[in-house]
């Protein structure tokens, strides 16, 4: 569900410095800083003012540095090293301020190989192989869901099929379509593995005359 908050309040400034060290060597830092609240905000009797409004990060930093190193060879100009930093947060997911991602940092680098138009890069991305979230969010009827599984369903008792069409599953996600067409392709997975004998591989194929059903080996 989307609410528009009646007040809010967004506050920050940000500073950037790029210097160059020397001919070879450059380097950068960008600093963001954001504090957005609600100032009135009441929606389905919860009061959210003065909370911070999700998904604004009151930090936000950037370092680098990269070097090049002149090469006279024939068939190479220059090698460019980098590295970064990236550091981003905390930040809230919800509007109560009861899920939040606390701050957290990323190491990238990069050595790039050039020769007049032709550059060669390897790269890493998060070095130091940080855990963080990057999104949240709440599924529609989420709390029911959790518990719905067809798991356990005999599917040779009868098709698997919604509530709207009949059966007793009410969803699978909080889409009808999706569940509807998510229960269609797993009646039809058992429509074809039926069709072989799960020890040997074999398919069945049906003698009409004798009505018998013997089985055929794959080759």
């Amino acid at each position: 569900m989307i609410s528009n908050a009646e007040v809010s309040q967004s506050i920050g400034g940000e500073l950037s410095v790029k210097a160059y060290l020397s001919k070879q060597i450059a380097g950068h830092i960008h600093y963001g800083y954001t504090n957005a609240s609600f100032i009135k905000y009441n929606a389905n009797n919860i009061n959210y003012s003065n909370k911070s409004i999700p998904f604004a990060p009151k930090n936000t930093l950037s370092l680098g540095i990269e070097t090049k190193v002149p090469i006279t060879e024939e068939w190479l100009d220059e090698i460019v090293l980098s590295a970064h930093y990236t550091g981003i947060g905390p930040l809230y997911w919800n509007a109560q301020n009861t899920l939040s991602q606390e701050y957290y940092g990323i190491a990238n680098g990069d050595i790039t190989f050039s020769k007049n138009n032709t550059h060669l890069k390897f790269w890493v991305k998060n070095a130091l192989n940080q855990s963080y979230n990057v999104f949240y969010f709440l599924r529609m009827l989420y709390r029911h869901l959790q518990y719905q599984s067809i798991i356990g369903k005999h599917i040779a008792k009868g098709l698997l099929k919604i509530s709207k069409d009949g059966g007793e599953i009410d969803a699978i996600t909080a889409s009808t379509i999706s569940s509807r067409a998510f229960l269609e392709a797993v009646n039809e997975a058992y429509s074809v593995l039926s069709q072989y004998d799960t020890s040997t591989g074999a398919t069945p194929v049906t003698d009409t005359d004798t009505a018998a059903t013997p089985w055929v080996e794959n080759k």
